[in-house]
């Protein structure tokens, strides 16, 4: 009874995160744009030279000159979240959709951030309550996978915890700086929301990747691998096969459940009803041309037939009876109806979709940037 009250709490956890993935057509479109213009301080309007400006989830990225002027050059026509930020300030991110080739101008104007001073308290019980936290976070945020072992949290003073009525929240105040050994990026992630119960766990920001330099060309082989392993049957993959309507030559095979079961791990041979689904009647393009809706009642069961569940994954459901399948099953459920995505794949309302099973699996430390895909 201990071991099926344990699995069923691990079947509920849930994310509700932003997707990431290719603007459809992606390398056969010509059509560029140029996003530039100017950052200054929203109180005195003075330009401020060195802020960071990045593509949310991306690897592209660049910082304002000495008049506070910014280029982003050779982008494909496209929706986009720009994300500004500098030390002082708080950060902005502008979502933004360029329908059409040509030069755009976007200045951003970031507000003064206000500090607030807090009376420190340093004690031996502080710091014991403070590390726990942060193993929790750790485990919750990097995740449990084999490459969450290899993943570095570079700067774990920045974050401050609180745990109230059962439900635990985390604040940065910096953006949080992540090396992970196994995929060979650094990621700058500025967390916006985290928060967890025994059920659900949310999170939110915009992330930046750097790919990390290799140290041999033998290094540089395994990172690939790595990544197109992580790719592989990941709902990144999943939508990009949706998008190119090749769902079932990549390995995929769709169900709708016309109701939300509350255990989401749950494998369709226990007899609830199920039919096959169809992309044609849950993903189109939106009416502007610059977005896509997902939009379907209950819930997708989602199958990638072509790898199998690894151990840590098995590990994670805490059911000593379970032993891994051959194939994995993931499920979503909207928040939301029509949930707005935009042609990168990121959900433009936040927390509007809900994963389950193996997609609650995987973490930041099993994440890539939206416009990966493998070499082949």
């Amino acid at each position: 009874m201990m071991h099926s009250r344990l699995a069923t709490l691990c079947c509920l956890l849930v994310m509700a995160l932003g997707f990431s993935l290719l603007p459809l057509a992606y390398g056969q479109n010509a059509e560029r744009v140029t996003l530039t213009g100017t950052v200054t301080a929203e109180d005195t309007g003075l330009p401020l030279p060195g802020a960071h400006v990045i593509l949310a989830g991306s690897t592209t990225g660049t910082v304002t000159d000495l008049y506070g002027r910014y280029t982003l050059p050779d982008l494909p026509v496209d929706a986009y979240r720009l994300h500004v930020s500098m030390l002082g300030f708080e950060p902005t991110a502008v979502d933004t959709a360029l329908t059409a080739p040509g030069r755009y101008i976007i200045d951003i104007a970031l507000p003064e951030a206000v500090l607030e001073l807090q009376e420190a308290e340093v004690t031996a019980e502080r710091d014991r309550r403070w590390e726990r936290r942060l193993a929790r976070f750790k485990e919750e945020f990097i995740g449990t996978s084999a490459r969450a072992e290899q993943t570095e949290l570079l700067n774990p003073e920045v974050l401050s915890f609180t745990s109230r009525w059962g439900r635990f929240r985390a604040e940065a105040a910096a953006p949080l700086r992540l090396r992970n050994h196994a995929l060979g990026y650094t990621i700058t992630y500025h967390l916006t929301h985290f928060s967890s119960t025994r059920a659900r766990i949310q999170y939110d920001g915009d992330r930046f990747y750097e790919p990390m330099e290799p140290e041999s060309p033998e290094q540089a082989a395994a990172w690939e691998a790595a990544r197109e392993e992580v790719y592989r049957g990941s709902l990144q993959h999943f939508l990009h096969a949706v998008m190119d309507d090749r769902v079932a030559e990549e390995g995929f095979v769709v169900y709708q459940l016309p109701r939300v079961r509350s255990l989401g791990l749950r494998h369709a041979r226990d007899g609830a009803p199920r039919f096959r689904g169809r992309t044609h009647r849950f993903f189109s393009s939106a009416a502007d041309g610059a977005h896509y809706e997902l939009d379907f009642r209950g819930q997708l069961e989602i199958l990638y037939r072509e790898a199998p569940e690894p151990p840590a994954y098995v590990e994670w459901l805490r059911d000593q009876r379970r032993v891994p399948r051959d194939f994995r099953t993931a499920y979503l459920s909207l928040n939301e109806r029509p949930a707005a995505i935009d042609r990168y794949g990121d959900v433009v309302q936040p927390f509007a979709v809900t994963r389950y099973g193996y997609y609650a699996f995987t973490r930041v430390a099993d994440s890539l940037p939206k416009a990966y895909r493998p070499v082949d």
